[in-house]
């Protein structure tokens, strides 16, 4: 694969959209505490997320790593499909696909380096953040602008709702 217009892509059947978390939904620095670890979730991002979820769009995570607190802030967001230690990516997302009824041109898969390649290969449209490995990028249909934990994941939300005729309702001006 390679990178697409965005124009090209099928995003007006997308239903659910399925994202990585380190690398994507956070900047990918870690912070290594006596306590745990820290990670940076971007506020333009969580919104776009909270918003999409009440937009009526399946919203889902499928990621190797873990974390409470970012589970946490997920749940708080309305996320509901948290997928971690999924260390077998392509196994967690066919059942996900599985349990959902779910099509490949129905869902989006964002991702920033190898381990989401495979399954860059099963969706209807795959996506890198600017700053992904470079495997990664070559493989998906679509760079975004943004990187990953720095707005990538709103840039992704916005584009997708706006093709849809979701962006803009009284829905957003709440939170």
């Amino acid at each position: 694969m390679s990178e697409l217009p965005i124009s090209s892509l099928p995003l007006a059947s997308l239903t659910t959209l399925l994202f990585d978390i380190d690398g994507v939904l956070t900047d990918g620095q870690v912070l290594t505490l006596e306590t745990g670890i820290v990670r940076n979730m971007n506020i333009k991002d969580s919104y776009a997320l909270q918003y999409a979820v009440r937009q009526g769009y399946r919203i889902g995570i499928i990621s190797g790593g873990s974390g409470i607190g970012v589970k946490e802030r997920l749940a708080e967001l309305g996320v509901a499909h948290i997928m971690v230690h999924a260390h077998h990516k392509v196994k967690s997302f066919e059942n996900f696909m599985q349990q959902h009824n779910l099509k490949q041109e129905e869902v989006l898969y964002m991702g920033d380096d190898m381990p989401d390649i495979p399954l860059f290969e099963r969706v209807g449209v795959s996506v890198a953040p600017s700053d992904a490995g470079s495997d990664a990028m070559r493989a998906a249909d679509w760079v975004t602008q943004l990187a990953g934990g720095r707005g990538a994941v709103r840039e992704v939300l916005e584009t997708i709702m706006k093709v849809q005729g979701k962006w803009y309702s009284e829905a957003a001006f709440t939170w």
